[in-house]
């Protein structure tokens, strides 16, 4: 048995309502499928709850952020040395303290020469040699140009010599000293 009742609603409004419409009936036959109606309406309740919560799942880990890695602290001469050998491997370059006061200064007269702010290429260059080089090759001046580049080939042929205590002879050399 079910009673309804419906209303037309216009858009705009009617000058004059429409009377509501009483609906009703009643079954003269048993319904003999409510329960397979009622056991796919739980399956399917099951399966979107499932697929709910999997997409949820999925949205919370893409969320998920990794925590922020702070920039290594180059201010450090051994940070320095690792981040700079890692960047210039490919070339087979060590760092020791000359190389990087060097390396510095090389690189803040070349800005100051181009006008450059030595803060923003700090952060550019990512200790990589070639962007210094870079940097020499875009100076305008071409005395100045040669001759900050002949203190850039300098510095690589310094760069290229492996230090005396990462040496393979060092350690046989103090074993037989000491």
């Amino acid at each position: 048995m079910f009673f309804e009742e419906w209303e037309l609603i216009t858009e705009p409004s009617l000058l004059n309502p429409l009377p509501l419409i009483n609906l009703s009936g009643m079954a003269t036959k048993d319904d003999d499928k409510v329960f397979k109606r009622d056991l796919i309406e739980q399956e399917f309740n099951k399966a979107y709850y499932k697929r709910y919560d999997e997409e949820c799942e999925q949205d919370r880990i893409h969320d998920i952020r990794p925590p922020e890695v702070p920039p290594p602290n180059l201010e450090d001469p051994k940070v320095f040395r690792e981040v700079f050998e890692k960047n210039n491997a490919h070339l087979g370059l060590y760092c020791t303290e000359y190389v990087r006061e060097t390396l510095l200064e090389l690189l803040d007269e070349t800005c100051e020469i181009r006008g450059l702010n030595i803060n923003s290429e700090l952060e550019n260059w990512k200790q990589r040699i070639e962007y210094v080089g870079q940097l020499i090759e875009e100076i305008a001046n071409p005395y100045t140009k040669r001759r900050v580049k002949d203190k850039y080939v300098l510095l690589l042929s310094q760069a290229r010599k492996v230090p005396n205590e990462r040496a393979i002879s060092y350690g046989v050399f103090t074993r037989q000293a000491g």
